[in-house]
């Protein structure tokens, strides 16, 4: 590994057994368990992930619809796991030990990996760039593609010898 990207993440979402985690898993699997298949908890989560401003008789814009088809596609035990081990996840103290360069990419309406959070990750990350997309939120790559790619080959030029 030659350097890191870290997009729209956090080192860690906190005490596994802790209330919020709890909450958060029982909201996200209860549609599962009251029988919804993916693409419907597609239809609801994706717009809660991204920017404010879409238009609202439009809930899946077309910037996010390649963001609906990959979730909609997720297995529902892989669903399940994956949300599962997301409440167990803590990397905290693993952060000044990164040796690679990093770039902490956040975006400015993502309220699941806040810039601040992201902000502070960049700080505990020997030599680490931060940078913010205006105008995006969680899904960032989908919603400023273009944006995204020019941090991304700055930080790629900027690696090369």
């Amino acid at each position: 590994i030659t350097g890191l990207l870290l997009a729209a993440s956090s080192p860690a979402f906190g005490n596994s057994d802790g209330d919020f985690q709890k909450q958060f898993l029982a909201q996200r699997l209860a549609p599962l368990e009251a029988g919804k298949a993916m693409g419907d908890i597609a239809d609801k989560l994706i717009p809660t992930m991204a920017a404010p401003g879409g238009d609202p008789a439009n809930l899946i814009p077309a910037s996010l619809k390649s963001a609906h088809q990959s979730m909609s596609a997720v297995p529902p035990d892989s669903y399940r796991a994956a949300l599962h081990a997301l409440v167990q996840f803590e990397q905290r103290a693993a952060l000044p030990t990164i040796t690679v360069p990093v770039l902490c990419l956040a975006a400015e309406h993502d309220r699941t990996a806040p810039p601040a959070v992201m902000e502070r990750m960049a700080q505990k990350i020997p030599g680490a760039r931060y940078a913010c997309l205006a105008g995006a939120g969680h899904l960032l790559h989908y919603e400023q593609p273009e944006a995204f790619n020019a941090e991304l080959e700055t930080f790629l030029k900027d690696m090369q010898p």
